[in-house]
């Protein structure tokens, strides 16, 4: 993988900032926090901040991307999202010290894809109203659901990683790392195929309907 020197500079600038704050006591004392609160200890409440209208926040030009080939940019972004939330809206955040390289998964889909109708007001926002176009109507539909096959490319993920390891050598580690706070919500899903007033009356006249599609999704 051929990086252009002014990328790598660019990352290079990034990493060293969140390298130094990774590295602010602070970090610990939050990260224990955490711990305590998921081990069901009584401590204070805590806060985590993820649902940002970024297309909204690059007033300053902080989240301007600069390097050019998409590993590149992804990393940046990563960085540049990360310092964002630690100078403007912290919370209690945890930085890393760690830079994660991405796996190269590909996967087949479960058979069906969202077919939807978009009304958009704001052509930068990623968030826009839907309609869903309804797939699963009843139980036969079901079986249009299938499982996915999950491919590993090991030859570009190795890649990605000599490519990151090079430009944050000295700086901070670099690691390997699959999807990092997986979520699946599962009303998101089903409303996406059996629409939205349906669901809700099949929770109410058909639950076997709701069960069962839920735990094919």
């Amino acid at each position: 993988m051929n990086i252009l020197k002014n990328d790598k500079q660019v990352l290079k600038e990034l990493g060293k900032e969140v390298s130094e704050i990774a590295h602010l006591p602070v970090n610990e004392k939050r990260r224990t926090a955490w711990k305590q609160l998921n081990g069901l200890k009584r401590v204070k409440p805590l806060t985590c901040i993820y649902e940002i209208p970024w297309h909204e926040m690059n007033v300053g030009e902080e989240l301007t991307l600069k390097t050019n080939d998409a590993l590149s940019k992804q990393t940046e972004w990563n960085l540049r999202e990360t310092l964002y939330r630690w100078k403007h809206l912290p919370g209690d955040m945890v930085v890393e010290p760690v830079i994660y390289s991405p796996l190269s998964i590909t996967d087949t889909g479960i058979g069906i894809t969202e077919d939807v109708g978009v009304a958009k007001t704001d052509k930068k926002n990623p968030i826009v109203s839907r309609h869903f176009n309804i797939q699963i109507s009843h139980e036969d539909d079901i079986e249009k659901i299938k499982m996915p096959t999950v491919t590993h490319n090991a030859e570009i993920t190795e890649q990605n990683y000599a490519a990151l390891q090079d430009i944050f050598d000295g700086i901070i580690p670099v690691q390997i790392g699959g999807i990092k706070d997986p979520v699946f919500n599962a009303w998101d899903e089903l409303v996406r195929w059996t629409g939205i007033e349906e669901a809700l009356t099949d929770i109410s006249q058909r639950p076997d309907c709701i069960v069962w599609t839920n735990t094919k999704i």
